[in-house]
């Protein structure tokens, strides 16, 4: 069987079949090509044969009395050939091939004589003449459309060009078959359907939308295009198209479906990139699109919403005023619609509610796209939109049960019931989409703006009457909702009255208990971030035991996001405790409290190598709120004892960074406690001590470094460093000049802060010195004259300014302590050593006219001039 021959049914179960026409004609694809199609994916050029062909067929069309069986019969060839190709190869004889398949079609048939003449001994030749040209414009459209379909995506426009586009004054564009009042009539005379036609043009630009939108970014999508040819050009084809569809819209044409004009309409706006073509069209489509309003049908009208107003919202053609007139317009239609459609259902009218519901559908689509991509200037609408979307949801089940006992009574069969209800489904389905969008771009908006109080207040009382069931039905929307109320800013929490707080602090709670670790998991992100509102943790201590419940329950989860996020959440509530009850026991904070948190966090420090830093970062922040009621319990000796063993085996040698600079700063929280640690000093600083200097010596993170120092300047007596004192004296003085190296360069500015951190800490090892550790026999003196150099040029310039209070107190202790120790040197014996702290920390010159004097109250008159 050949190909171009219509089968029957029963062939299709043994052979391969393509349908590439309008008319839906099957055609059979032979086994050699189907083998062929499974190998050959490289593009082919145009068969030698179709170009033969085609010369023949130009020769017959531009005769006086061209045959028009020849003509027919060229058709035939070229496209029997063209079915056996895999892919064309875009050139100038398939440019040249669609001119003349358009010329087929639209030509007044110059060959009518011949035909006629070789009809003659016909009994009925206008019927057989009627059937040949019938032929002619079958098969050319069959032609272009196989054609359309061989070319690959991004030659797609090419043939989008060449179809439409008008070459010369004896070539005809495509538009003309339906523009041509004669050729209309002559179609409709012929039975030639225009619908058929019209689709080959929606077909046409649908294969172009790869190189129409092509360039349309967000880089692009805000600025002026510039003038280019094929700006031009599209746009001129593409304005053309537009225009005799919406003048066929008004106007219709006899023999063209409205509906195809609406569904090619929609289309086209669809592929055009407005912002990027030279046209000036869009004004004029918007102002269709608006008054058309009542003559389109919604579920036309909704799509053509879609595109114009939301797809190029922040196009230049919109003015403020306008912008907010197309926008309270199509809310308020698509407000209005979905009302409509609410109100049928609850009076429970199912009669003929299908195509209703579609429109639903659409209408829904359209506030999602404002919700998405304009929330802002959806703002003011967005919430009234949510509330009745919420209503819809909240008689959902309503819906699914009465839809359902509607088909029983009515006795359809299920298929129909379950078709029915698929219908009223598809709307709520995209009512929750609609609420996940909304939620997920008011969450966004709260989180980058300061909205006003009674926005949030009614998107709270507009949640707090949405359906119980959502996190069952929906856990994107839920989750979307959860992020809304981790948006909130403490100011802004403060502001709320107290059933609307109850009600954020009742829900984020209830989703953390949810049996879905998605839910659980956004949920703990909105714990963390309301334990670190002072407003609430300092009068709701109920809260923070309530938190600590829900840590407990799902830090016991198998999933891994799940536990780092409550594991974050419990570093944030032992935070709270040490900034808000630093040293405060209450009835519910009391020592059970302390040691259930402890063994949280401490099985966290020992846990995943994901989750540790923050276990870290809680035993520090537990040992800084560790009231002195604690101090006589007998296990406290333990915890201390276990949290400094965790924590310090990290620092300089834990395998993650955050791990390694959170145990060095909990490390510091353990120092700067002094009650802990003046109580526990000779079980843990031997611990700490090394701790810190291995992560002086050995890290290669500027922060972790850091935070020792910070420890070490804790330490507020000589006595306390112990043994250690020489050691942390060399380790900080090689710490200066010791940067460490990096595949990455530090940021800018940060090696020049830690650098005058760890001259913080050397003036604070000064201020605690004593006489004794300048001796002649001492190891510090050999260690200090042998940096004298360093020293004076690091440490002198810090008398005379510093970035921060702190380093003031400290230069200014280490300048009396200093002072004190001078006086107290015998010149005889240490000149030397008297000499370097003239130098390095006391007024060279002063020391020089032998001024220098310690009375115990020396401010000013000793500074470094």
């Amino acid at each position: 069987m050949e190909p171009g021959v219509p089968l029957s049914s029963q062939s299709l179960i043994s052979d391969c079949v393509l349908t590439c026409n309008h008319q839906k004609q099957i055609y059979v694809i032979p086994a050699k090509r189907l083998e062929k199609s499974k190998t050959q994916t490289k593009e082919e050029p145009l068969p030698t044969t179709v170009e033969q062909r085609l010369i023949a067929l130009k020769e017959e069309l531009t005769k006086e009395n061209g045959s028009s069986l020849k003509i027919l019969q060229c058709l035939r060839d070229i496209k029997k050939n063209l079915l056996e190709l895999r892919n064309l190869l875009w050139d100038l004889s398939i440019h040249d091939l669609i001119l003349t398949l358009k010329n087929c079609m639209a030509l007044e048939y110059t060959f009518k004589t011949q035909i006629e003449h070789e009809n003659q001994s016909a009994t009925s030749p206008n019927v057989q003449l009627k059937v040949a040209r019938q032929d002619v414009i079958r098969l050319s459209t069959e032609n272009l459309e196989i054609i359309l379909s061989l070319l690959p995506p991004k030659n797609g426009y090419n043939f989008f060009e060449v179809l439409m586009s008008k070459f010369g004054p004896e070539s005809y564009s495509y538009l003309n078959m339906f523009q041509d009042s004669t050729l209309r009539k002559g179609y409709a005379s012929q039975g030639v359907k225009l619908d058929d036609l019209l689709q080959l043009v929606v077909t046409s630009i649908q294969k172009a939308k790869f190189s129409l939108l092509l360039g349309e970014t967000k880089a692009i999508a805000h600025r002026h295009i510039p003038f280019t040819s094929f700006a031009a050009t599209a746009g001129r084809l593409l304005d053309s198209i537009f225009v005799f569809l919406m003048d066929t819209i008004r106007n219709p044409i006899e023999g063209l479906d409205v509906i195809k004009v609406y569904e090619a309409l929609i289309e086209t706006a669809q592929a055009t990139p407005f912002k990027r073509l030279d046209t000036s069209i869009f004004e004029k489509l918007l102002h269709f699109v608006f008054t058309a309003a009542n003559q389109v049908p919604q579920e036309y009208f909704l799509p053509l919403l879609d595109v114009m107003v939301v797809g190029h919202w922040c196009d230049e053609t919109f003015n403020d005023r306008e912008r907010i007139e197309y926008k309270n317009f199509a809310v308020a239609y698509c407000n209005e619609i979905l009302q409509a459609w609410l109100s049928r259902l609850k009076k429970a009218e199912y009669e003929d509610l299908e195509m209703e519901t579609k429109i639903a559908a659409l209408a829904i689509a359209v506030l999602k796209s404002f919700a998405k991509h304009w929330f802002q200037d959806f703002l003011t609408d967005s919430l009234d939109c949510m509330g009745v979307v919420n209503e819809i949801l909240s008689v959902s089940d309503t819906i699914e049960i009465a839809s359902v006992r509607h088909g029983l009574a009515m006795k359809m069969s299920p298929k129909v019931i379950d078709s029915s209800l698929a219908k009223c489904i598809t709307v709520i389905v995209d009512g929750y989409t609609f609420i996940k969008i909304m939620t997920e771009s008011l969450g966004d908006f709260l989180k980058h703006n300061d909205p006003d109080l009674e926005y949030v207040d009614k998107f709270l009382r507009i949640w707090y009457q949405a359906p119980p069931n959502f996190a069952a039905k929906s856990i994107e929307v839920t989750c979307a909702v959860v992020d809304c109320f981790a948006a909130i800013n403490e100011s802004l929490f403060a502001q709320l009255d107290n059933c609307r707080r109850l009600f954020c602090i009742v829900s984020i709670l209830g989703y953390a208990r949810d049996q879905s670790d998605v839910i659980r998991t956004k949920a703990g992100r909105c714990i963390a971030h309301f334990l670190d509102f002072k407003s609430l943790v300092e009068i709701d201590q109920q809260f923070l035991m309530d938190c600590l419940d829900v840590i407990d329950q799902c830090l016991l989860s198998s999933d891994m996001n799940c536990r780092a996020t409550y594991s974050w959440a419990i570093g944030n509530l032992c935070d709270s405790l040490a900034k808000y009850y630093y040293n405060v026991c209450t009835r519910s904070l009391n020592w059970t409290t302390y040691t259930r948190i402890y063994r949280l966090s401490y099985r966290i420090a020992k846990g995943s190598i994901k989750i540790r830093y923050n276990g870290h970062r809680a035993l520090g922040a537990l040992v800084k709120w560790t009231p002195n009621e604690f101090m006589k319990e007998k296990e406290l000796r333990d915890h201390i004892h276990n949290i400094v063993m965790v924590v310090s085996d990290q620092v300089a040698q834990g395998l993650d960074s955050k791990a390694r600079w959170n145990a060095s700063h909990a490390l510091g929280n353990i120092v700067r406690k002094e009650e802990v640690w003046h109580e526990f000093h000779t079980d843990i600083s031997g611990l700490v001590f090394d701790a810190f200097i291995r992560g002086l010596t050995k890290s290669e993170n500027l922060k972790e470094r850091s935070h020792c120092i910070k420890g070490i300047i804790a330490v507020q007596s000589r006595a306390e460093f112990s043994t250690y004192y020489v050691c942390i004296w060399q380790v900080m003085l090689d710490a200066y000049n010791s940067i460490p190296h990096t595949k990455v360069p530090f940021p800018y500015g940060l090696v020049d802060k830690y650098q005058e951190e760890v001259v913080h800490g050397i003036l604070h090892l000064a201020s605690v010195m004593i006489l004794s550790d300048l001796s002649e026999s001492g190891e510090l003196k050999n260690v200090l004259l042998g940096n004298h150099d360093m020293l004076k040029v690091s440490v002198r310039p810090a008398f005379q300014q510093s970035s921060k209070p702190e380093y003031e107190d400290t230069a200014k202790a280490c300048r009396i302590n200093m002072e004190k120790i001078y006086h107290n040197l015998d010149h005889r014996v240490a000149s030397d050593t008297k000499t370097f702290i003239c130098s390095v920390f006391l007024d060279e010159v002063r020391c020089q006219k032998n001024e220098v004097c310690f009375d115990g109250t020396t401010d000013n008159q000793f500074l470094i001039i």
